[in-house]
């Protein structure tokens, strides 16, 4: 008499039916092996990338208003390149001097003195996150730009790191998360952001 047997394969149960074995012969051949070529993964990275597309395109995140554009900033005796950057919190907002730094893994590093001019209350923030940069230890303040505009793009809801004022760094550092973003590139002897 014929039986049923479940077959667990990749998480799912396959019923199939199992004719017991007669005098002479082979039993039932085991189940097919039901491994694929990773098909779903594909699809799942396919449906990702254009979820992605889609909220970069119409989502929160902002993209470049004008195509083909591009800034390009010199690079200095000390390696350095440098831009002038804008940024607003609560309506109030200034320009300030932001040095390209691709080796910086936050988006935006910024003094004391350039987050005031954008309209942080510095005294209020609490230096409570420590790092360590190129001139050593030092303690910074979680905060989010809500504006920043870098060359003719603007970003909004940055996150950001104030720093404490006793750590040697002396100027504003645009990191890599926004470069990428900004098309970053050296070319000859100076820095190019397009758009």
């Amino acid at each position: 008499m014929p039986r049923v047997r479940a077959v667990i394969v990749r998480e799912q149960i396959h019923y199939r039916v199992v004719r017991p074995a007669r005098p002479g012969r082979a039993p039932s051949p085991p189940p097919p092996d039901r491994r694929g070529g990773g098909g779903w993964f594909v699809a799942c990275c396919i449906v990702g990338g254009l979820v992605l597309v889609g909220k970069l395109a119409g989502g929160n995140a902002s993209l470049p208003v004008n195509s083909g554009n591009q800034e390009t900033a010199e690079i200095d005796d000390s390696g350095h390149c440098h831009v002038t950057a804008w940024g607003a919190v609560s309506g109030r907002g200034g320009n300030f001097s932001a040095e390209l730094d691709s080796g910086a893994g936050a988006s935006l590093w910024l003094t004391r003195e350039d987050a005031a001019r954008i309209g942080f209350k510095v005294a209020s923030l609490h230096f409570n996150r420590s790092y360590r940069g190129v001139s050593g230890p030092g303690w910074s303040a979680y905060v989010e730009v809500p504006q920043l505009r870098l060359g003719g793009v603007t970003f909004s809801d940055v996150p950001a790191f104030v720093v404490s004022e006793n750590d040697g760094t002396n100027t504003s550092l645009v990191g890599l998360p926004i470069l990428k973003r900004l098309n970053y590139r050296v070319v000859g002897n100076a820095c190019v952001l397009s758009w």
